[in-house]
């Protein structure tokens, strides 16, 4: 066993590849021993410095009778680098252990920098450039132009925009003014207006169907005391301004379901009493 430890002591000593590396590439640092292949290598990783950075794990196989160890590095300092390597462990199947001093490994790492100081002369500064003036004449025809063609397109809207049937409805000064009301964003507030406005018509034309009644009840009374009348239409109606009520609505939405309503409520009032109904005398 003795005379096996001094002859892979003997063996050759670590080398570099590529032999004229530069700072930072991948050096590969590796050794040729003689080993059985019936032993189990066991290498340890190398340690790394302020100068010398392992790039993975070591590696080993066997090749011609010979075990080749090798290790990735990189080095970040021209010169010649004397690098501590580990030591080698062989391990034998009928329990013999036999240690590889790792001894040391020569790096020679060339600089990436020219030999001597090659930058140009600094320049003196440049002279301070003009400044360019400003007109402020075109921007403020811009701004003003686009001024108004908002107001312009505003007026139109407002022109085009249909009327809410509740604005001369009954004359009545004593109700709330539900245009301005939707020009001021307000629109569910609108929508409340309107479905207690509908449910007191209602309550006008059929007495059994009060206010105070919620929308399912009201519709069963209406199809009992007035079977004729579109309850399809009122019901749809009358929910669709309860959502209307606590969900996101467009003012326009608002405007079109108040003439909904008119129309609705001035043809229930136009149609004719009907004989035996509940409610009547």
């Amino acid at each position: 066993m003795i005379a096996a430890a001094l002859f892979l002591a003997q063996a050759a000593a670590w080398t570099a590849a590529p032999d004229s590396a530069t700072v930072g590439d991948t050096v590969w640092v590796s050794r040729r021993v003689g080993a059985d292949p019936a032993a189990r290598p066991r290498v340890v990783p190398i340690a790394g410095t302020d100068v010398l950075e392992p790039l993975g794990a070591p590696r080993f196989d066997f090749a011609e009778g010979r075990l080749v160890v090798r290790y990735p590095v990189a080095l970040f300092e021209p010169g010649d680098h004397a690098v501590s390597m580990p030591d080698i462990e062989l391990r034998y199947p009928d329990g013999r252990t036999v240690i590889i001093p790792g001894d040391t490994a020569r790096l020679v790492i060339r600089s990436v920098l020219p030999p001597s100081d090659t930058l140009p002369a600094a320049r003196p500064s440049l002279a301070p450039l003009g400044r360019v003036a400003r007109r402020v004449l075109p921007l403020t025809t811009f701004v003003g132009a686009v001024l108004a063609a908002l107001g312009v397109w505003g007026v139109v809207r407002r022109r085009r925009r249909p009327r809410p049937v509740w604005a001369t409805r009954r004359g009545s000064g004593a109700e709330p003014p539900l245009a301005q009301w939707v020009a001021a964003g307000e629109p569910r507030a609108v929508a409340a207006v309107l479905a207690r406005q509908v449910r007191e018509r209602l309550a006008e034309l059929v007495p059994a169907a009060g206010a105070q009644l919620p929308t399912a009840e009201c519709l069963a009374v209406l199809e009992r005391e007035r079977p004729s009348w579109p309850h399809r239409e009122i019901a749809e109606l009358l929910r669709t301004m309860e959502r209307a009520r606590f969900a996101p609505v467009v003012p326009e939405d608002v405007v079109t379901l108040g003439a909904e309503c008119e129309a609705l409520l001035d043809g229930l009032a136009a149609a004719p009493a009907e004989a035996g109904s509940a409610g009547e005398t």
